[in-house]
């Protein structure tokens, strides 16, 4: 499969998952989970430079001030990397990247990865990613409020 193969398969996924997220259930974990590994996968066949062809460092400026990643962090991450191969056959070196890269459709996948990681994790009886940051942090872990007649639990 041709690069612009992978990107004419992918991106209509990635365009799906920034408008709508993934919404994983008990019932659709292992399917949603196994999706998002091919998706992964086809993107690590992608080398660097035609990704930041296809999909463009998102331009935002001012990480270093406010301690976020930016389109400068984000080249400095890709000033490591070899542009003309290949991000890598492993979901490790494919996750790496979805985490540093800054671009809206790559973000959301990254995203959607972990919610389905953070849920497997949880089904399996271990500990979350969400329960680990707050454990180390030594705050509360955040959940969404819910209101329920004028009262919240």
């Amino acid at each position: 499969m041709s690069s612009l193969e992978v990107i004419r398969v992918i991106t209509p996924f990635l365009m799906y998952l920034q408008k709508y997220g993934l919404d994983v259930t008990f019932n659709t974990l292992k399917n949603s989970y196994e999706f998002l590994k091919v998706i992964a996968t086809l993107l690590g066949r992608l080398t660097p430079g035609e990704i930041m062809t296809h999909y463009p460092i998102t331009k935002t400026y001012q990480g270093e001030r406010w301690e976020t990643k930016d389109y400068y962090y984000t080249l400095e991450y890709l000033s490591t990397m070899r542009m003309d191969d290949p991000i890598g056959t492993s979901f490790e070196d494919v996750f790496n990247f979805i985490w540093e890269y800054q671009n809206p459709k790559i973000k959301a996948l990254g995203i959607a990865l972990m919610k389905s990681l953070d849920k497997f994790q949880a089904l399996s009886g271990k500990e979350t990613f969400t329960q680990y940051l707050s454990r180390s942090s030594n705050e509360p872990p955040r959940t969404k409020l819910k209101v329920i007649k004028g009262k919240r639990r």
